[in-house]
């Protein structure tokens, strides 16, 4: 805000000498200081009531306008409060005003006599008091943030402190927390025992303190005295308290603070902070130690209830809750989770940690932690305990009974690079047995601190272990039972899928996109026999990215394949194995692991099913296996369908459709391009299949009576169907004649579009959709209105400019949702512009490499043929598109509509 208020100030004033400052107290702090464009560091004065320019400012509330210093000494309501050696001629004084309150000053000064004037002062004014507001809210909010953070702080202190039920411990945590949050000198916590008259020291932050108070007499020192009134006391200066009292290893106190721990009225303890500073604790520091207290009350009540209540049965106690709480529980993600969190509870550990044998790899792999750091958690999770890495766990397999280890004294069985990692000091291991076949391993011990493990707490966990081992054999068999549920309910979904088609190309589609929900690959695709080409080819792919579809389009795999020939046997193949096919099959995909199923019917191979697969090592599950297996068989079954459908009605049907789709497409395209006065037509239209689902169309529009004298107008449309063959032709039929007839009354292009819309909704129920652009010409005057829905944008080439425009504006396309509004828009095409209308089949036109024409190739063709004709215009475009895709197909309907302005 500050340098903001400099720089519009200096845009309106002379600032040689530019100050900014606030008010703290009975403080004054220059926040910015800038002297002939040199910045000068920051300031605080102390502000002697009545002394100096400022200090006027701050009790009138008035600005101060000084034309000559020199003039103006003796009649100035007060002496500037600084001497300087070249001291300016001339100033403005402007106080900031928040409210009622004076917050600060700014002024700025000139060595120039009559620098200022009374405008000067009356925008630098309400420019100040704009400042002024929004230094106030500055403060406001960073209280606010302060009193957040000390909010956000003392919450995660408690949640450290609350989380700790041994008193020792509990003491050392507080001190230690609040220290290093809060950054004090020195911190101590004593407890007291008020029926004692007792204050007995618990922990403190400084080495050396409990040596020298043990114990604090009542009454003695600040620390007795809060634990006898129960009351905060603070103390700025100790040398002049004399309630205070030294410790030797504290000789460099200042300040103390201290406030009594109370729960409800009653006194638990003594909470006391000490600063090597003077006036080192406002009301911030007793807020937060006095909110502090309160949770450190709750926490000590109850430690002291848990130690009392822990000793009594809890061995038996313990047990049960374990047996209950795994009983109830048949995940094995959720029993695990319950082992890990359960047991520090019960057995007062710290940590614990359970491993899953796997004999095929003999490997105990992590699957749930507790009590572990974040980054050694992830760091064991990623672990793969394989024999030798810790020969404790080789042991623990061979003999299958519970080890304690001492990481010292047992260095053969806990490397030290582990032991030092984890902070291994003693380790309890122990097998998780299910009828004698043992199942992992549960480790558990204190983080980073001695301590001995009973033969009372070593025997409580054996039992956990034992309880979790057979709860979690349970686990395994209802998991077992899902899997073989999920595998069948996959298969029916599949089979169901599948049945509802009888088109191939749909029901592969269906196949390769189900298959990654229900097994959780990426990537599926399937490629089918091709009898002419005697190769595998790509007939179906879900989850690749442009590059990858473009580059599996060109895989193709022989019969005499390696590949082929294990398919044919009737096995699964996991790959990429090295050998060339698969080389090429994971370089097209780009995955590292990949699963070939074969798609077979009575022994004969059809085709080939590939996923890609990312378990551990690249290993298949069982329930991963049978269901793609059965997806393959499926597929299969869908092919042998489709052959022989295809076989049946091949020929019949594509008789018919040539038929609808010749008489369709000759009744609705124009004959030719209507004249229009002033303007010039031209199209082209290319079916990419025997029939299309693109149209133009020119629709001969009346007059406006608002243009008077003006010939009619002319309706241009371009459209695209979005489906292909007979449907599409029909559909386009359809959208073509809605339009037309209701566009011929002249009405405008939204009320056309959106009536269309509604008609075509209300008729058609094919599902299909169609994107059109519909553009009315004004044939004196060079205007046009236009509605687009959801179609290519189309261009607008200047004739001298050069320049090539995109109509790009939103637009849905028709026959999807009811009662659709559609914008309308205008431009102006002056003489020599043209207008280009096309359709997708122009850009995405192909070349060999799989390129796409694209938009920046067709607005650049444009703009270097403008001055063509409009008949020209469309032949070099259409010369350009067939050089660029050279002997490639034709994929997509292909149509273009030029209007160009002559006169």
């Amino acid at each position: 805000i500050c340098e903001l208020m400099y720089e519009s100030t200096r845009q309106i004033a002379d600032a040689t000498v530019f100050h900014l400052g606030l008010f703290e107290g009975a403080e004054y702090t220059i926040k910015l200081w800038i002297r002939n464009g040199e910045r000068a560091p920051s300031r605080t004065f102390s502000m002697a009531p009545g002394v100096g320019l400022v200090n006027w400012l701050r009790e009138s509330g008035q600005p101060i306008l000084v034309k000559d210093f020199e003039k103006e000494e003796a009649s100035l309501p007060a002496r500037p409060a600084y001497i300087s050696e070249n001291p300016p001629r001339s100033a403005l004084f402007v106080p900031l005003i928040a409210g009622a309150t004076v917050i600060g000053t700014m002024s700025v000064q000139s060595f120039r006599r009559s620098a200022y004037g009374a405008s000067d002062q009356k925008v630098l004014s309400a420019m100040a008091n704009q400042a002024a507001l929004a230094i106030q809210k500055a403060r406001l909010y960073a209280q606010e943030q302060k009193r957040a953070g000390q909010l956000e702080t003392i919450g995660q202190v408690t949640r450290q402190i609350t989380a700790t039920l041994e008193l020792p411990e509990l003491f050392e945590r507080v001190v230690q927390l609040i220290r290093a949050s809060f950054g004090y000198y020195h911190v101590a916590i004593y407890s007291v025992d008020r029926d004692r008259r007792s204050v007995v020291f618990g922990a403190s932050s400084s080495a050396g303190e409990q040596d020298v108070a043990p114990e604090v007499e009542w009454e003695q020192g600040l620390v007795g005295w809060v634990a006898a009134r129960g009351e905060p006391v603070t103390v700025n200066d100790v040398e002049n308290e004399p309630r205070y009292r030294c410790v030797d290893a504290l000789e460099g106190t200042r300040s103390e603070l201290a406030v009594p721990v109370l729960l409800d009225a009653d006194l638990v303890g003594v909470l006391d902070v000490q600063s090597d500073q003077l006036d080192a604790f406002g009301p911030d520091d007793l807020f937060i130690l006095q909110t502090l207290g309160s949770q450190i009350a709750i926490a000590i009540q109850e430690a002291r209830l848990y130690e009392a209540e822990r000793q009594q049965a809890w061995l038996s106690t313990a047990l049960l809750q374990v047996a209950d709480a795994m009983s109830q529980v048949s995940d094995m993600d959720a029993v695990l989770t319950s082992i890990c969190r359960l047991t520090p509870i019960l057995a007062g550990v710290d940590r614990c940690s359970i491993l899953l044998w796997d004999a095929d790899t003999e490997t105990f792999t992590p699957s749930q932690s507790y009590g572990l750091a974040s980054e050694l958690r992830d760091t064991f999770e990623q672990s793969a305990f394989t024999p030798g890495v810790l020969p404790a766990l080789d042991l623990l397999r061979w003999d299958k009974r519970p080890l304690l280890v001492n990481a010292t004294r047992d260095e053969g069985l806990v490397p030290p690079s582990l032991a030092e990692m984890y902070g291994i000091q003693e380790i309890v291991l122990l097998p998780l047995l299910a009828q004698g076949e043992l199942l992992g391993a549960m480790l558990v011990d204190y983080a980073g601190r001695a301590h001995h493990f009973s033969e009372q707490l070593v025997n409580m966990l054996s039992g956990i272990a034992n309880q979790a081992a057979l709860v979690l054999q349970s686990a395994r068999l209802v998991e077992a039972q899902r899997e073989e549920a999920y595998v069948s309910m996959a298969l029916l979904q599949v089979a169901e899928a599948v049945g509802r088609s009888t088109d191939l190309e749909q029901t592969l589609a269906t196949v390769v996109r189900i298959t990654p929900i229900l097994v959780g690959v990426e990537t599926c695709a399937i490629l089918l026999w091709d009898q002419d080409a005697a190769h595998l080819v790509p007939f179906q792919q879900y989850g690749l990215g442009r590059e990858e579809r473009s580059a599996l389009g060109q895989l193709r795999i022989p019969r005499e394949s390696a590949l082929v020939h294990a398919l044919e046997s009737g096995q699964t193949v996991v790959g990429p194995d090295g050998s060339s096919e698969w080389a090429g099959i994971g370089s097209v995909l780009r995955r590292d692991a990949l699963l070939a199923f074969a798609v077979a019917s009575k022994g004969d191979l059809l085709g080939v099913m590939l996923v890609d697969y990312a378990g551990p090592e690249h290993r298949s599950t069982q329930r991963l296996m049978a269901i793609l297996s059965g997806i393959a068989g499926q597929a299969a079954m869908a092919v042998e369908n489709a052959r022989l459908l295809r076989e049946a009605a091949e020929q019949e049907r594509i008789k018919q459709e040539l038929e609808v789709a010749t008489r369709i497409q000759a009744s609705f395209l124009p004959e030719s391009c209507p004249p229009v006065p002033g303007w010039e037509l031209a199209a082209t239209w290319r079916s990419a299949r025997e029939v299309s689902g693109d149209f133009y169309d020119f629709i001969p529009l009346p007059a406006r009576l608002e243009d008077e004298g003006e010939v009619g107008r002319m309706g241009l449309v371009i459209a695209d169907v979005a489906d292909k063959g007979v449907p599409a032709a029909l559909f386009m039929a359809l959208s073509r004649t809605l339009l037309r007839t209701v566009s011929m009354d002249g009405r405008p292009p939204s009320d056309a579009v959106a009536r269309t819309n509604d008609l075509i909704l209300a008729d058609a129920r094919s599902g299909l959709f169609v994107t059109l652009f519909y553009v009315i010409l004004h044939p004196w005057s060079g205007d046009i209105e236009y509605v687009n829905a959801g179609h290519m944008p189309p261009l607008v080439v200047r004739r001298e400019e050069g320049i090539s425009e995109e109509l790009r504006v939103p637009g849905m396309a028709l026959g999807i949702l009811p009662n659709e509004r559609f914008e309308e828009y205008g431009s102006h095409l002056g003489r020599g512009d043209a207008l280009v209308l096309y359709t997708d089949g122009v850009t995405d036109s192909l070349n060999g490499e799989q390129e796409f024409f694209g938009l920046a190739r067709l607005k650049e063709l444009v703009r270097e043929h403008r001055h063509e004709s409009a008949e020209e215009l469309v032949q070099s475009i259409n010369g350009a598109i067939a050089a660029f895709a050279g002997d490639e197909v034709q994929s997509d309907d292909f149509t273009l509509l030029v209007a160009r302005r002559v006169g």
